[in-house]
C-alpha cells in the first residue's frame, strides 16, 4: 500500500501468521516495514513477537488508507482481545501509540476511514454521517455532521494539514466538496455545487482534484477536474475532456504538479478485475494508460512530482491483497511510458 508524505512515495509491507493446531506451543514473529521508494531504505519497522501459543488463534496487521497506520491485535486468552493503533509520524520520525477510536457506524461496510499522518487523527466517512477523533493521540470520537438528505458521502483524501471528501447527490447529478483542517474553523464546504457526481478526490500542495461521472449529461461519462487549493474563497474549477471508452467507477485519484493519475474500477471482487490506470498531463490533457504486465494487474499507485509508482498483483488466492512487484515510471518521459489513451 502506498502513501505520500512530504514529497516521498512510501510503500508498506507486512507479514502475518495464521495459527492452527499444528503451531500450538510455538513462538512466531511478524514484521512490518515502511520503505521510502526514493531511496529504497526502510524508514520504520515493527516486529511483533508472539509467545508460544496454547490456543489456536489468528494474527493480522491491519492498515487503513495509507502506509503510516497499523492496527495490531493481541489475544491475551481465548476470551479477551486487545487492539492497539500505531501511527508513524513521518514529520517527527516516531510512532504514536493509542487505543483505536470506537464507533459503531465505522464497522459498517459502507464506511471508510481517513487518517492524518501526524497526530493519529481518524475520520469516519459514512454514507450519512461524518465523525472523527480530532485530538492528537486521543481515541475519543465526536460527530461532526449529519449529512443532509439527498447527499451521500464518498471517500476522501488528506495531505498532512487538510482532509477533504466528496458528497454526491443521491438522486440527481451533482456533488460538493467538504473539508476539515486544524485551523480552528472546523468543518467547511470548499466547493459548493459541481454539476456532476464526484466519486474520488485527491490533493497536493497546490491543487484539489476529483474524478467525476455524469459529465456533459452522459450518465457514464468520466472526466477529471482540478481547482486551486484555497480555503478562503470558493476556487475556480477546471474540467478536463471526457475520457471516451473508459467504463467503470473512479476509485482513487492523485495529483502532483502538472499530472493527475486516476484508477477506474470495472469488475467484481470475486474474480479478476479490469482496473484502468490513467496518467494525465493537464497542460495539454494528453493521457497514458497502464494495464497488465504479463499476468499481473495493477492494484495500487501513487504519484510524486517525478515518478508514477504502480504495484502489481498476480491472479490467485491473494489477488488484490499481495503485491508481487513495484514499477516506477519517469514522468519526464511521459510520451514514452504506458500506452496512448484517446
Amino acid at each position: 500500500m502506498f502513501a505520500e508524505g512530504e514529497e516521498r512515495a512510501v510503500l508498506t509491507t507486512s507479514y502475518s501468521f495464521l495459527y492452527d493446531s499444528k503451531t500450538l506451543g510455538e513462538s512466531a514473529r511478524g514484521l512490518r516495514r515502511i520503505i521510502d521508494l526514493g531511496t529504497g531504505k526502510t524508514v520504520a519497522a515493527l516486529q511483533r513477537i508472539r509467545e508460544p501459543l496454547m490456543q489456536p488463534c489468528s494474527y493480522r496487521v491491519y492498515s487503513f488508507d495509507n502506509a503510516f497506520h497499523v492496527m495490531m491485535s493481541t489475544e491475551t486468552d481465548e476470551r479477551e482481545l486487545k487492539i492497539v493503533k500505531g501511527t508513524w509520524e513521518i514529520s517527527y520520525g516516531r510512532w504514536l501509540w493509542q487505543k483505536p477510536p470506537r464507533l459503531a457506524d465505522a464497522r459498517d461496510k459502507y464506511c471508510s476511514t481517513l487518517e492524518f499522518r501526524n497526530g493519529g487523527r481518524t475520520f469516519f466517512l459514512c454514507p450519512q454521517t461524518i465523525s472523527a477523533s480530532l485530538v492528537p493521540g486521543s481515541s475519543d470520537v465526536s460527530l461532526l455532521d449529519d449529512v443532509e438528505d439527498g447527499y451521500m458521502v464518498e471517500s476522501g483524501a488528506e495531505d498532512a494539514d487538510l482532509a477533504i471528501w466528496a458528497e454526491r447527490k443521491s438522486f440527481e447529478n451533482g456533488s460538493r466538496i467538504r473539508a476539515w483542517a486544524p485551523d480552528g474553523r472546523g468543518l467547511r464546504t470548499v466547493i459548493s455545487d459541481l454539476p456532476w457526481r464526484t466519486w474520488a478526490v485527491g490533493l497536493d500542495r497546490a491543487r484539489i482534484v476529483g474524478a467525476a461521472r455524469g459529465v456533459d449529461g452522459l450518465p457514464g461519462a468520466i472526466a477529471v477536474w482540478f481547482a486551486p487549493r484555497v480555503l478562503e474563497k470558493e476556487p475556480k474549477v477546471t474540467l478536463g475532456p471526457v475520457m471516451a471508452g473508459l467504463v467503470g467507477l473512479p476509485q482513487k485519484i492523485k495529483s502532483a504538479d502538472d499530472f493527475i493519475s486516476v484508477e477506474v474500477f470495472n469488475g467484481n471482487e470475486s474474480g479478476p478485475r479490469d482496473t484502468s490506470l490513467i496518467l494525465i498531463r493537464t497542460s495539454d490533457w494528453s493521457k497514458r494508460w497502464f494495464g497488465s504486465v504479463g499476468e499481473q494487474l495493477p492494484i495500487d499507485h501513487t504519484l510524486t512530482s517525478e515518478y508514477l509508482y504502480v504495484t502489481y498483483s498476480g491472479w490467485g488466492a491473494n489477488w488484490g491483497k499481495d503485491a508481487n512487484s513495484v514499477y516506477r515510471y519517469d514522468l519526464s518521459k511521459f510520451d514514452s511510458i504506458g500506452v496512448p489513451f484517446n
